[in-house]
């Protein structure tokens, strides 16, 4: 065989063998960032209608940039439950809380009534100091703030989930559930723990959400918070205040 034939034989086989190794490579990372974008978390939707969603392993997709304030909070410490609490409220009765925060009071008084189950929930947790020291870790000014995450970055929470309780609207100042996306969660089951409070009617997240009361007083407080500096973590979403609000005690009410 002639051999300027052999060696451009070979040198095909060569560049085909090279252009093999490249595309079995990026099947593979394609196939690694699959993996992770399946790990799905709790989610709001966003001020724009866009779903933004958390994962749930931190060390997944931790929401603190590594120069953000949030990694000097001190630590929380973590009260983990094997179950949702058992009803221990009086439904015959009015709840509120006040929570206290490094930037003032907010009052919320909740809809015991319509949403027992997610009341119950919020004030055994408030009573077992379980959102004391807890930051409000995602702000959107104009839309909402959220938390009640003893982690600080939107994949925490007590262990467990609650029922969905929808029918209220997400009016200005109602306090609603987080909870994780239909996908993984069709029946809408809330958060164990974390919530927001939306700024604005926001009618598009009416029966999506579980809200479960207003603030009463204090929604500057509320607006004053989500006016924070933020910075963006992992996801893009440039919601992750820099120098978090700290929610110190919450204090509830019962009449």
């Amino acid at each position: 065989m002639n051999v300027k034939v052999l060696f451009g034989i070979t040198t095909i086989a060569i560049i085909a063998i090279i252009i093999g190794l490249v595309v079995l490579l990026q099947k593979q990372t394609k196939s690694e960032m699959s993996k992770k974008s399946d790990v799905k978390g709790l989610e709001i939707v966003g001020a724009n209608g866009a779903t933004q969603e958390r994962a749930m392993q931190q060390q997944d997709a931790p929401q603190y940039e590594p120069e953000s304030q949030n990694q000097m909070q001190e630590p929380v410490e973590k009260i983990t439950y094997s179950s949702q609490p058992t009803m221990t409220i009086d439904k015959k009765k009015d709840y509120s809380a006040v929570l206290t925060t490094t930037a003032g009071d907010i009052t919320i008084e909740f809809s015991t009534k319509e949403t027992p189950i997610t009341v119950n929930n919020f004030v055994t947790l408030a009573r077992d100091k379980y959102y004391d020291n807890t930051i409000f870790h995602r702000v959107i000014q104009g839309f909402m703030i959220q938390g009640g995450d003893p982690d600080g970055n939107g994949s925490g929470g007590p262990g467990y989930t609650i029922p969905a309780e929808i029918g209220l609207k997400h009016v200005r100042g109602a306090i609603a559930t987080a909870r994780l996306g239909d996908d993984m969660n069709p029946n809408k089951d809330s958060s164990g723990s974390q919530f927001f409070i939306v700024q604005k009617d926001t009618p598009s997240l009416d029966g999506e959400y579980t809200v479960f009361g207003n603030v009463t007083k204090g929604i500057e407080v509320v607006d004053a918070i989500a006016s924070a500096q933020v910075t963006s973590g992992q996801s893009g979403e440039g919601s992750t205040p820099v120098k978090p609000v700290t929610i110190t005690s919450v204090k509830i009410i019962e009449k």
